[in-house]
């Protein structure tokens, strides 16, 4: 199960602006993705010289692009949001090719999330979030690109959640903005399983995979979720409001049909 989250692809981290911590452009975003799709390739394959693999999971969990959802991202980005979602739409077609002809797979489920950058309105929409969502838009788009493919195969859900089952466990994908961190003693943690105590309510689930926070979690056996973390990595509103610096990276897992899950592992993006 792989996890691809809080890309931001068009938006501009100039160094001054963090400290010197960090710089963020569209050329840096592709090198990095490309490295994303590079490393957890490294990582199938040492993980496939002990255990049959033949399914990859991919998590495609939303703002993938900033768009315009703050006024100074109209005046920064580099790109507009119609050419962010196009580029990041080059991105996904470009990587899926690559783990389609060298990951040796005979399945790639592509499980979908829209993020609460992706949307073309003021607020946040509940029951019309994904009729007003451009990532919701290129989620459909590129499900029906791969209409009736031999091995990859979308799942794309119009609701907050997107539920998979795996073996014999329910997998439960979502953004993660549904959570509300008041910045309390614990961290995310807390919030995370207060969500996920409620959200079993409705449906249980064995596990969660979510980002938005820019934080990698690693599976916890314990509370049963994992955190993606980011594409960007620190930019200036991080640097505004406190949050710790954290190098770009992305989440792997391994989930195991007799074992459950055995490996959590971050992959590395910058060089």
């Amino acid at each position: 199960i792989i996890q691809a989250s809080d890309w931001h692809l068009e938006e501009r981290v100039d160094p001054p602006t963090v400290n010197w911590l960090n710089e963020y452009n569209p050329d840096i975003a592709e090198a990095r993705a490309k490295r994303y799709f590079q490393n957890s390739l490294k990582l199938i394959r040492k993980e496939r010289q002990d255990v049959h693999l033949k399914t990859l999971v991919w998590h495609l969990g939303g703002d993938l692009i900033s768009n315009y959802l703050h006024a100074e991202l109209e005046e920064s980005n580099y790109l507009s949001p119609t050419e962010a979602i196009r580029f990041a739409k080059r991105i996904i077609l470009g990587g899926l090719k690559m783990w389609k002809e060298n990951a040796d797979v005979d399945r790639i489920v592509v499980v979908t999330s829209y993020g609460n950058h992706g949307r073309t309105t003021h607020k946040p929409r509940f029951s019309t979030g994904h009729k007003n969502n451009l990532e919701a838009m290129m989620y459909h788009d590129l499900a029906m690109f791969f209409e009736g493919d031999d091995v990859v195969e979308f799942q794309v859900a119009d609701g907050y959640f997107n539920y998979l089952e795996v073996f014999d466990k329910t997998m439960r994908f979502h953004h993660g903005d549904a959570m509300k961190y008041g910045g309390g003693v614990g961290g995310l943690t807390i919030p995370v399983i207060k969500f996920i105590h409620r959200s079993n309510q409705q449906r249980k689930a064995d596990a969660d995979f979510f980002g938005h926070w820019h934080q990698l979690m690693p599976y916890s056996r314990v509370h049963g979720f994992a955190g993606n973390g980011s594409l960007i990595g620190l930019n200036a509103y991080a640097l505004r409001i406190g949050a710790s610096p954290e190098p770009p990276m992305q989440s792997f897992h391994l989930l195991d049909s007799k074992r459950g899950f055995t490996i959590s592992a971050p992959i590395v993006v910058t060089e």
